[in-house]
């Protein structure tokens, strides 16, 4: 540490009285850093993050929006902030030049110290390397600690039913394991694993090698994920894991329907979940054995805390981005970018499984009770979630019934989801048009009524659905894949045009983008009538909406309280009438909002009669 910070440090209460400051004032120019960085581990450490962000910030202030809201950035006079989480670091601040209200963190130091120093028993932080029990042992020391607490019966499953098959491995050989299938309710604990499959399928069980499974596996035939998962089993001293490659036949589609559809108890009667969230593939093994593994940069420096204990501490650069949050909010900002974390089944396997031992990255995190994310296979998306929707459907009044993704008590209010970010079209049927389950990529939901943020107002539902039907491909799974649905509805059906400038210039086509595609509702506009902006939901039910007649169903009309200027809107879905099918039947193609003077006025305002009756698919 150098003696000016060593001295700013023990004079923090002689602060200038003419100012307050955000933090505990530290260098004040980025040459006063550069110049203490010699000799002093923790700007050292500062210097780092700060040669990061500033071509960050530079390549940051290109993007739209960003110049406007930050044009000044740091004036580089800094000050410390203990950081949110609470994990022993601290934040580096910055004002921005501009703007006084606008903050910026520079840089974030975490603290830790090594597992046999005698400042281990007031800092929390360890050092981590691949290589080293002490950090298995650490980890592992997590959970142990956890079932000496027993303060929730929901963190702590014992013994408990083991699901239709297992991996036994509690054989003396520790090469070999066994495909086990219990009997009646045979209670054990087990371990279950999440990870990413990769691009190529992992070693997985199928009818033609299902026998010999249970005869025994070579573990060294496994991907290095599952020998790994199998290695810290037997160091907690658990009989058995849970790998889904295994332990569902993947080529029986029977047994895969049953065994998913069981995934909520799988996960939710796990003594714990081995988590591989920075491991891309199966092959890949977990991230503490990886020799691979980032290193993090460590600058050593003597330390004496107020309990007079003497030792080494070791400061190195955390994540500016979680530092600022709480913990609950700064693990999950941390874990967002990992590989697992894209993968649309570890959504229900981490949310279900009461203890979570993840091996990310650069960390080692243990979360214990408490959707941008991708799938190997698309036709996975109703399955990937059906746990956490059998668990939710038990905390629902009856009756209510599950519609592809959807609930039949809040259908109404849910098809109104809208598209946002990147999305595409699944190559093969997945879902009625009208769930969001028929596309991938992110999506937003409004909740009329729940009189949160820009939802607050008086809701008024404009349709009425009289029926709705989903085929499901399996019986046995309620909440998995669907293979047809439609639904019966009543709503204000009006036309979509083209604006003005849509149609004018030859050549010009309608829509001529996914997002952003100016419509109006009338052929010509009348009085202060604006058009509005349309958003399809994938670009490819843009170019299935080119050439053909567009209409909207106005679902909801939302007025928003005096506080928020009461303004009215309403909440549509652009359709298209499906040619070939008898009947009224359309399609769901996009969303699109609508003040109410965008709108204008139509007769069925004047006579709820006045509506639609037609079937959605």
């Amino acid at each position: 540490m150098s003696q000016p910070l060593r001295d700013l440090w023990k004079n923090k209460q002689d602060l200038p009285q003419d100012q307050e400051p955000i933090g505990l004032p530290f260098h004040q120019s980025i040459e006063d850093l550069e110049a203490a960085a010699v000799d002093c581990a923790i700007c050292k450490t500062v210097q780092r993050d700060v040669a990061q962000f500033r071509p960050e910030h530079s390549e940051a202030k290109k993007e739209p929006g960003i110049r406007e809201e930050r044009s000044g950035g740091p004036d580089w006079k800094m000050c410390l902030v203990r950081g949110v989480n609470d994990t022993g670091g601290f934040m580096v601040v910055s004002v921005d030049t501009e703007r006084w209200y606008q903050i910026w963190v520079v840089a974030a130091v975490g603290l830790c110290a090594d597992y046999v120093d005698p400042l281990a028993a007031v800092v929390r932080g360890r050092k981590t390397l691949s290589s080293s029990p002490h950090t298995l042992a650490h980890a592992l020391n997590w959970v142990r600690n956890c079932d000496k607490q027993r303060t929730d019966r929901r963190c702590h499953v014992d013994a408990a039913p083991l699901p239709a098959r297992v991996l036994d491995i509690r054989g003396s050989t520790p090469h070999r394991v066994a495909l086990y299938e219990p009997t009646g309710e045979e209670l054990g604990r087990y371990a279950a694993l999440s990870y990413v499959w990769g691009e190529s399928s992992p070693f997985a069980t199928t009818r033609i090698n299902i026998e010999a499974n249970k005869k025994g596996i070579d573990v060294e035939a496994l991907p290095k994920t599952f020998q790994d998962a199998i290695l810290i089993a037997r160091e907690m001293g658990i009989g058995y894991v849970w790998i889904d490659s295994l332990c569902i036949c993947q080529d029986d589609s029977e047994d895969w329907s049953r065994e998913t559809s069981r995934m909520a108890s799988v996960y939710s009667n796990a003594y714990i979940m081995l988590s591989a969230t920075g491991s891309p593939s199966s092959t890949s093994g977990l991230s503490i054995f990886s020799d691979n593994r980032p290193a993090p940069i460590y600058s050593p420096f003597s330390y004496e805390s107020t309990e007079d204990i003497k030792g080494t501490l070791y400061a190195f650069s955390s994540s500016r981005e979680t530092a600022a949050k709480p913990s609950w909010a700064g693990n999950n900002a941390m874990l967002k970018n990992e590989p697992l974390s894209q993968r649309g089944w570890a959504l229900q396997e981490r949310w279900l499984a009461p203890r979570v031992l993840h091996f990310g990255t650069e960390q080692i995190f243990f979360e214990y009770a408490y959707s941008r994310r991708s799938l190997t296979k698309p036709s996975d998306k109703l399955p990937a979630l059906s746990g956490l929707a059998r668990t939710y459907a038990s905390l629902l009044p009856s009756p209510t019934t599950y519609l592809a993704g959807h609930w039949s008590t809040t259908l109404l209010q849910d098809l109104i989801w809208q598209a946002v970010g990147t999305t595409t079209a699944p190559a093969v049927y997945r879902a009625p048009s009208w769930s969001w389950a028929a596309i991938d990529g992110p999506f937003g939901l409004f909740s009329p009524n729940s009189g949160v943020g820009w939802d607050k107002g008086e809701w008024t539902a404009l349709a009425k659905i009289h029926d709705v039907n989903v085929t499901l491909k399996s019986e046995e799974n309620p909440f998995g894949e669907v293979t047809d649905g439609w639904l019966d509805i009543s709503a204000p059906l009006e036309r979509l045009y083209p604006a003005a400038e849509q149609r004018e210039g030859e050549g010009d086509v309608f829509p001529n983008r996914q997002k952003g595609a100016v419509a109006q509702m009338k052929e010509k506009l009348e009085g202060d009538m604006q058009p509005t902006y349309t958003c399809f939901d994938t670009p490819t039910h843009t170019e299935r909406a080119r050439g053909r007649e567009l209409w909207v169903a106005i679902l909801w009309k939302h007025v928003r309280p005096v506080e928020m200027e009461r303004e009215a809107s309403y909440h549509a879905i652009i359709v298209a009438r499906v040619e070939g099918r008898e009947g009224n039947v359309y399609e769901r193609l996009g969303k699109v909002p609508f003040s109410a003077r965008d709108l204008g006025v139509c007769e069925w305002m004047g006579d709820g009669g006045l509506v639609e009756r037609f079937t959605l698919v």
